[in-house]
């Protein structure tokens, strides 16, 4: 869904570019693409190695390759002169500082849900009920069914060289001959055909399936992959079919939906703990009744300080900043679970490096305003386009702009 909605915002911006009677020349498309490090050799452009990346890393040729850049040019284009380049105040500088370097010391604990989940029963009648009224959550994966060749090569330089234009020289008679056993057979070569398999899951003499995987899901019927390069040679993948997402039966989904509830269940035991807690009179006294939770106090902490490991205090306890000296706040679910913190000092916020750290701060609160703004924008082109869809192929007709 995410990629398709960037397909549809590209082809708005595109066509809102052409309207505009935005140009990008070809001088400005050779300049921006030998600026890429993909296609230099000892630092500078090189025609071989453009040419070499597109055939077999990328898969297309020149043409399209070039008139895929003009398009993004044109975006930019497009962009800059949409959306202005917000200000920055010195108050919005002095609140950044602040909330960067700003240090206190707290005491805090974590209510984590895993310690409930033993207390919460599932009967066979709740996961009975559970499945009737969620059946379209519980569904099975889906699947691809595809034919491949698979052009061997070792690990000699040119043995795989002479595998990938082999691969490259059968790729490119596909659209002639869309059969992969006719292609196949003047190289002594024989297709093979998988049985259906999810994302991921393990096939016979693949070595590398989740890379087989992902270059089958992305193909439709008719269409051919890239060169897949594995360890052991390149592949051809073509679709035979789709498998489609099916209900799981009651049996199937028993298992998921057991977890589940005691998931929830678990969640909310530990969140009526945790506000038990937090409204209490001592609250940091009270939990020593509650086995495996641990009161913990920190030295001085800024908002990028790591806690519990992999946290920074901004997420795990980040509302604690707002606190004053004494006061307990909480509960904050969290992904480490339920966290109750109470602020026991602050220390003022010492402005002598931020004359230092003013450009900096006026980088990133200006992307940030302007990603906003180019959001907004969007949001704006995206309703005037009126983007018609086709449900046939699943694909945006031309935007009406």
């Amino acid at each position: 869904a995410e990629l398709q909605a960037q397909a549809w915002d590209r082809l708005v911006l595109v066509e809102a570019a052409r309207r505009k009677r935005i140009h990008v020349s070809d001088q400005e498309i050779i300049q921006h693409l030998q600026q890429w490090p993909l296609f230099q050799k000892d630092g500078k452009f090189d025609q071989t190695t453009y040419e070499t990346v597109l055939r077999y890393d990328l898969g297309t040729t020149p043409r399209p390759f070039e008139e895929n850049a003009r398009d993004q040019l044109a975006i930019q284009k497009l962009i800059d002169a949409s959306v202005e380049k917000p200000e920055v105040t010195n108050e919005e500088l002095k609140t950044a500082y602040n909330q960067e370097f700003e240090e206190i010391k707290i005491d805090y604990m974590i209510i984590d849900s895993e310690a409930f989940r033993s207390k919460v029963q599932v009967s066979k009648e709740d996961i009975r009920a559970y499945h009737k009224d969620h059946t379209h959550e519980f569904r099975s994966n889906p699947k691809v069914q595809v034919r491949y060749l698979r052009i061997e090569s070792s690990e000699n330089e040119e043995a795989r060289d002479l595998a990938a234009d082999l691969a490259w020289e059968i790729k490119s008679q596909w659209k002639e001959t869309p059969d992969l056993d006719t292609l196949a057979k003047p190289h002594g070569l024989i297709s093979i055909e998988t049985q259906p398999f999810a994302m991921g899951e393990p096939l016979p003499d693949i070595e590398d399936p989740i890379a087989f995987s992902r270059e089958a899901f992305k193909l439709k019927v008719g269409e051919i992959s890239q060169a897949l390069e594995l360890p052991d040679g390149f592949y051809l993948l073509t679709l035979v079919r789709s498998v489609a997402p099916e209900p799981l039966t009651l049996e199937a989904a028993a298992p998921l939906i057991k977890a589940r509830i005691q998931d929830q269940g678990a969640q909310k035991l530990a969140k009526e703990k945790a506000e038990s807690l937090t409204s209490a009179s001592d609250p940091f006294s009270a939990v020593k009744e509650l086995p495996g939770v641990e009161v913990k106090h920190t030295d001085w902490i800024k908002r990028s300080t790591v806690l519990e490991s992999r946290a920074t205090a901004s997420t795990l306890v980040g509302a604690a900043f707002d606190l004053g000296i004494g006061e307990t706040g909480g509960p904050w679910k969290t992904q480490e679970g339920f966290v109750v913190a109470r602020l026991t000092e602050r220390k003022s916020t010492d402005l002598e490096h931020f004359d230092q750290e003013t450009e900096r701060l006026k980088k990133q609160i200006s992307q940030r305003k302007q990603a906003t703004e180019l959001n907004r924008w969007l949001a704006n082109l995206r309703k005037e386009a009126d983007v018609k869809y086709n449900p046939q192929h699943s694909t945006p007709q031309q935007p009406n702009l």
